[in-house]
């Protein structure tokens, strides 16, 4: 029968190791636990039997880790992951995470995190040949998704729909986030300042290509860097793709042919429909060019692009 008071793990019964450990060389209590093969809290009873006293936890409070604009910079703009930040600070990432947290600036998801010359794959490519072998061996049955049907009445979810106290409450919930004016705004700045993809979209990149090529002064700015109007509903801002680098209040939109069409999209909003959001610019004076993603796709696309650029009296 083991002695009461006595750990399982031999060694923390000894209260000169355990000081060492913790006292002289430093380590964390999550150190100690997996040099032991225990718990965390195994290795704090132990310390707590002991009497040994923890250790003052150093305040970052007066380094740059709290201001904002740094850590934003460094973690957003930068792409520094929160062990990197830590080692300029002289902390642990546990500490950069808190900070972000205090500060209110957005973690980045995994896919985030993992992308550029951080990710795995950054400059590893696969052969021909074993994308030919990738290419056979998921065709017709061997397909994960062979035979599964995500649409149309043979989806699991088919004829479902929320029963009406289950709409009940997710409006009251949806309506009780917004019933004061502060909360309204502290949301639409939220929206103005979340993460937007720094990628175009291929038909993007297509325009992109044309402006540049033909020097057309134009710039990009549908990562969130301009919004025109304000509020909420039916009113709230909106993110042209691109804007005359001129001064000259003249955008592009570059309008995906499901996402922005009713006849493709059934269940479109009304703010994604062409004439809305003409009609949403011209309220705040702007020049609004829209182009269908499948008109960038055309054998003509640049010809195209100028002239219609020439017809609407933005180049000569």
């Amino acid at each position: 029968m083991r002695e009461k008071g006595k750990s399982t793990f031999e060694i923390l019964n000894s209260k000169e190791w355990l000081s060492y450990k913790y006292e002289v060389e430093g380590l964390t209590t999550r150190q100690i636990a997996k040099e032991v093969g225990c718990s965390k809290p195994t290795v704090s009873n132990a310390l707590k039997k002991w009497a040994i006293p923890p250790r003052v936890q150093k305040s970052y409070k007066d380094t740059k880790l709290y201001d904002r604009e740094w850590l934003y910079n460094k973690y957003w703009e930068e792409e520094l992951c929160t062990s990197e930040i830590g080692a300029i600070i002289g902390c642990d990432r546990t500490v950069v995470l808190r900070a972000l947290r205090k500060l209110n600036i957005p973690s980045r998801s995994m896919s985030e995190s993992q992308r550029g010359k951080k990710s795995y794959n950054y400059g590893k490519h696969l052969s021909k040949e074993t994308k030919k072998k990738l290419s056979e061996h998921n065709k017709g049955e061997k397909n994960y998704f062979f035979d599964k049907h995500f649409t149309g009445e043979l989806n699991s979810f088919f004829g479902k729909t929320h029963t009406e106290k289950t709409k009940s409450l997710m409006s009251a919930k949806a309506k009780k986030r917004c019933e004061n004016d502060d909360e309204r705004k502290r949301l639409a700045e939220m929206r103005r300042k979340q993460r937007f993809p720094r990628h175009h979209t291929k038909p993007e990149l297509i325009f992109d290509e044309v402006i540049k090529k033909r020097n057309l002064g134009f710039k990009y700015v549908g990562d969130g860097k301009l919004w025109i109007g304000e509020g909420r509903g039916k009113g709230r801002a909106l993110n042209p793709d691109f804007v005359c680098n001129d001064g000259r209040k003249i955008l592009v939109e570059i309008m995906g042919d499901y996402w922005h069409s009713p006849l493709l999209n059934s269940n479109l909003r009304e703010d994604a429909t062409l004439t809305y959001r003409n009609n949403h610019y011209k309220k705040y004076g702007w020049k609004a060019l829209f182009i269908w993603e499948s008109d960038l796709k055309r054998e003509d696309t640049e010809a195209f692009v100028l002239t219609l650029l020439k017809r609407e009296g933005v180049i000569e």
